[in-house]
């Protein structure tokens, strides 16, 4: 039988259950809110934990002077983090900062213990707070802070004293001296590099530290070459600094114009990588009331119509010592003095001085013929001190030439051939006849040459002898003439004003009929040593650019080394052999002219001959092959080495 309703202990039991169940959850909850509770304090604790090693690093920043020992608090009140009181609070927590010096060992390690290094700081940050009612919590941190003006001890330049109190501008206010540097410590330390810098516009051109070059643009020592500006920084030439050896003396910064006014910076960088950085104001440069001695041998030479020589020696820029800035060169037509000074005549083109002693020259131009000049030189250097007047000295300009040379009268035509004919003379002088001319001019024609139609007459462009002294005989040939063709010739003769001759005598002379040889091309390129011991010359061929067959008939051969000529064959055909073809019979010495068997060489044919061969081994000798040809012509070729 079913029955219905719940009983009293089903009611007691299922409350109980509940009961249990909700206690679980509200323990659960409970726990979980408690957990994550303690995970935002520690949050929080550790921000303000990070926030006081980051206030410390700008403190720092700042001045590491200001990190001083102690325990502190942090204040931002200011607009910046700074030390105040012993703690700060920022809701229930408390935050300090402890600052201690910083313990060194031998091998710049930091230690508990050891030597302390004045340019480094411990810095411990530390937030504590109440995790639970009378559960006191507290995180640190700890971190190591270094002066980045300065280096750690353990470092070249922790060691590196760099005195700018006496620094100073000079010569001009273009150097900068009086700066020195030292090894304060127990081992030698080495510059490698200095990166300057400065605040006006102009570059710099040379360190020189203990008397040595250790940067010049000239690329003479250090890197990179060439004037630099500010900012780049100069690979010297190491500068090693000995302990004990005491204050080593910065001789120059030397700039290529004046530093009046200018502040500057330098980066010293040392071998190991480590800086030291300094900051330079100088003082003003002396004043310099020193001139320039006066120059005391200044001497004029060499004159010509228009120019004249000066020279004379370097002074310096303080009496003889030193360079100058520059010079002041004047001329007149009477003697200089102090008195007039102001209207001598200033010349241009000066040389800028050089370091005194040395030699100076220049050359004065436009000058008028046939007069005498004086001449006076002032020296300034860049404070603009003015030396006293020099020496005076004079010279007179020449007489300008008027007499040309006199006119050729035995010009003469010689050995003309298809193409070419020869010409000679008596060379004239520069003045009439006497001395020696600068130039000819020589011209041709196919019609007559006359003063009047010397202008389109035909330049010769290449072979005109330079003119001998007078009296002498000079020789030329023109080539580039046409065969069968009359040409007239003359000649001008000009000295170096130019004066210029009037027009030679005129002769004429007719260009042959072309011969055989004139379209007789020889090829030696490819010439080579072969045949059975090296014994055959082969390899060269021959051609006929004529619209004519051309006849070889007698060819000379020349060598070195002694062998003898037995055989020439050409395509084929034995033109010359020792014991049955041509003549003479018998193997033939060197230079023995062939009298060949007639070879014709048809128009625009180009043959090979088959050998020249000989006795013996001719590798490495040299050869000239002489062809005459039907008409009489000769061809020559040069001396060729197969």
């Amino acid at each position: 039988m079913n029955k219905k309703g719940i009983s009293v202990v089903e009611v007691i039991v299922a409350v109980g259950i509940f009961t249990i169940i909700s206690a679980s959850v509200v323990t659960l909850y409970l726990g979980a809110f408690s957990s994550n509770l303690r995970d935002t304090e520690f949050f929080q604790a550790d921000m303000l934990l990070q926030q006081g090693l980051e206030a410390s690093r700008s403190i720092r920043d700042f001045s590491f002077s200001n990190l001083s020992n102690g325990t502190h608090g942090l204040t931002d009140g200011s607009g910046y983090w700074e030390f105040s009181g012993s703690s700060d609070t920022t809701g229930d927590y408390t935050r300090t900062v402890v600052v201690s010096s910083a313990q060194r060992n031998a091998s710049c390690n930091i230690t508990p213990s050891g030597t302390t290094d004045a340019n480094s700081k411990e810095v411990k940050v530390t937030v504590s707070w109440d995790l639970e009612a009378g559960n006191n919590t507290s995180i640190s941190a700890t971190e190591y802070l270094n002066n980045w003006t300065s280096s750690q001890g353990c470092e070249m330049s922790g060691y590196l004293s760099v005195n700018v109190s006496s620094a100073s501008l000079a010569g001009g206010n273009k150097r900068l001296e009086d700066i020195t540097v030292e090894n304060l410590g127990s081992s030698s330390i080495i510059i490698d590099k200095i990166l300057p810098t400065w605040s006006i516009v102009e570059d710099i051109k040379e360190v020189k530290i203990d008397n040595t070059k250790r940067w010049k643009h000239d690329g003479s020592a250090g890197s990179p070459s060439g004037k630099q500006p500010s900012g780049v920084e100069l690979d010297l030439d190491n500068v090693t600094l000995t302990s004990g050896s005491g204050a080593i003396d910065i001789d120059k910064f030397d700039f290529d114009g004046s530093m009046s006014g200018a502040s500057f910076t330098f980066l010293f960088t040392m071998t190991d990588g480590s800086t030291r950085y300094v900051e330079v104001t100088p003082g003003a440069a002396p004043a310099d009331t020193t001139a320039p001695a006066a120059v005391s041998n200044l001497a004029a030479s060499s004159p010509t119509t228009t120019t004249i020589d000066l020279d004379w020696t370097a002074p310096g820029d303080d009496g003889s010592t030193g360079t100058a800035t520059s010079y002041d060169v004047r001329y007149s037509t009477s003697t200089i003095t102090a008195g007039n000074w102001g209207s001598a005549t200033t010349v241009t083109g000066e040389p800028t001085p050089a370091v005194a002693g040395s030699s100076e020259s220049m050359t004065v131009s436009s000058l008028t013929a046939s007069t005498t000049y004086y001449f006076a030189i002032k020296t300034t250097d860049e404070a603009a001190d003015e030396s006293s007047i020099s020496n005076i000295t004079n010279s007179t300009t020449l007489t300008p030439d008027t007499t040309a040379p006199a006119a050729i009268s035995d010009l003469n035509t010689e050995n003309p051939s298809s193409n070419t004919i020869g010409l000679s003379w008596t060379a004239p002088g520069d003045d009439g006849s006497s001395g020696t001319a600068t130039t000819y001019d020589v011209r041709y024609s196919t019609s007559e040459i006359t003063a009047g139609n010397w202008g389109s007459a035909t330049a010769v462009t290449s072979g005109e002898p330079t003119p001998a002294v007078a009296g002498s005989s000079e020789s030329m040939t023109v080539t580039g003439l046409s065969n069968s063709t009359t040409y007239y010739f003359a000649i001008k003769t000009s000295d170096e004003v130019p004066n210029e001759s009037a027009i030679s005598n005129v002769p004429n002379d007719t260009t042959d009929s072309p011969s055989e040889a004139d379209d007789f091309v020889v090829d030696t390129s490819g010439a080579n040593i072969a045949g059975g011991g090296d014994k055959e010359l082969r390899g060269i061929t021959v051609q006929n650019t004529s619209g004519d067959t051309i006849v070889i008939a007698k060819i000379t051969v020349t060598w070195t080394n002694g062998q003898q000529i037995e055989e020439v064959k050409i395509e084929g055909d034995r033109i010359w052999k020792h014991n049955n073809e041509g003549s003479p019979d018998g193997r033939q010495n060197t230079g023995t002219e062939l009298d060949v068997e007639d070879y014709d060489l048809d128009s625009g044919n180009t043959d090979e001959f088959d050998k020249f061969k000989f006795n013996g081994d001719m590798d490495g000798d040299t050869f000239t092959i002489k062809f005459e040809l039907g008409d009489g012509s000769t061809y020559t070729t040069p001396s060729f080495s197969p």
